[in-house]
């Protein structure tokens, strides 16, 4: 979601360069200032925009088979954070 992309959008270009991956979740924050309308603003993993099942295909049908690794940068207190963020990234895969 940076600079105005959707973050699936971006995993699709980057994805067959793929070696590592960082699994975090951002939130949309209304910002004129900006050409596209928003800022980013970080939450734990599945309260945010990013449609996070679309960059995981994205990963998938580039054929990527490494590690996704929990990136927790949320604003709640990090041990509840961690553990909701893993619970939703159980779900997802």
């Amino acid at each position: 979601m940076q600079c105005g992309q959707e973050s699936h959008v971006g995993t699709e270009k980057a994805a067959s360069f793929a070696r590592y991956v960082h699994f975090k979740d951002f939130k949309k924050k209304d910002d004129p200032s900006v050409p596209w309308g928003w800022k980013n603003e970080t939450c734990t993993v599945g309260k945010g925009d990013v449609d996070l099942e679309k960059c995981i295909e994205a990963l998938k049908s580039a054929g990527y088979d490494g590690f996704v690794a929990l990136e927790y940068e949320g604003p709640d207190d990090g041990q509840a954070g961690v553990s909701e963020s893993i619970d939703c990234m159980n779900r997802i895969f």
